[in-house]
């Protein structure tokens, strides 16, 4: 999101696509943590990125997900 989105296109947007809808689902964030959310992100980047060197940027994705993503999270008790 912002300054730290993804061109159109690119290879991991799919496993991105997932988790930004697990930070804007009040469903999903009725019986989910905010870290649950950034685990599975770290996860289906190492899965979508196979081999490849894109599997390097998992662990640092999921970092920020963890710095800048607490405000966007909606739901304060799973926050």
């Amino acid at each position: 999101v912002g300054i730290f989105s993804l061109p159109p296109g690119f290879k991991l947007n799919d496993a991105c696509k997932v988790h930004d809808y697990m930070y804007e689902s009040p469903a999903y964030q009725k019986h989910y943590t905010r870290e649950d959310a950034d685990k599975y992100l770290e996860s289906a980047i190492n899965k979508v990125a196979g081999t490849s060197v894109y599997k390097l940027l998992a662990k640092p994705f999921r970092l920020l997900a963890r710095l800048f993503g607490r405000n966007k999270w909606e739901n304060v008790k799973t926050r």
